[in-house]
């Protein structure tokens, strides 16, 4: 992908439990690739490092390196912030290999987004009406004295954490700015044998 803005590190989140799934969410097959190929993907063509955030699961996958969670923080949140310190650009897209919707268009439009906003935001992410989307956001190193202070107060909600930082460091971008054919299904993520369903429903249409 080609754009105007930063160079970027890319966060993949792949730790969930995925028990409604019955398995390694990561690992599920969707049109004949798993989320975290599909997921990997699109963190390959958006950035040029890639650092998978899997909690103790041990995954893999080509040219993305492994990182441990933050020590003693659970969920999104420990992974954020263990990106943060070690990514080598300033600024991040966060994923998560769950929401296999999301496109490089979708990206392009946060980069842009960033690119108009004076001053300088520290994170700019997707909202619709159920409220903040954190995954598939541009996130700044300069965010992680906040969350390590945070964190080690005893926050663990990635939405909660970017509440707090409003409205001074974050911006946000509407679902329903985007065109009708990137927001369809673009926040969509896949929990359940249901949601599964549908993503191979899309797939194949």
């Amino acid at each position: 992908m080609t754009n105007a803005g930063p160079p970027l590190t890319g966060l993949l989140l792949a730790g969930g439990q995925a028990r409604r799934l019955g398995g390694d969410k990561a690992l599920v097959d969707l049109g004949g690739r798993t989320l975290l190929e599909r997921a990997g993907t699109l963190a390959l063509a958006c950035c040029d490092e890639v650092l998978l955030l899997d909690g103790e699961r041990a995954l893999h996958l080509p040219g993305l390196r492994r990182l441990p969670d933050l020590p003693s923080v659970d969920g999104p949140l420990g992974g954020l912030g263990a990106g943060l310190a070690e990514a080598k650009h300033p600024w991040c897209l966060l994923l998560s290999c769950d929401q296999p919707f999301i496109s490089t268009a979708v990206v392009a439009r946060l980069l842009d987004r960033l690119n108009a906003t004076e001053p300088q935001p520290l994170a700019v992410v997707l909202h619709d009406a159920h409220g903040i989307q954190p995954f598939c956001g541009l996130y700044h190193r300069d965010l992680l004295p906040e969350l390590q202070r945070r964190t080690a107060a005893g926050e663990r909600s990635l939405r909660g954490f970017l509440s707090a930082c409003e409205p001074q460091g974050v911006t946000l971008v509407e679902l329903d700015e985007l065109p009708a054919e990137l927001a369809a299904d673009t926040l969509f993520d896949v929990d359940t044998p249901a949601d599964l369903a549908h993503a191979r429903a899309v797939c194949a249409s």
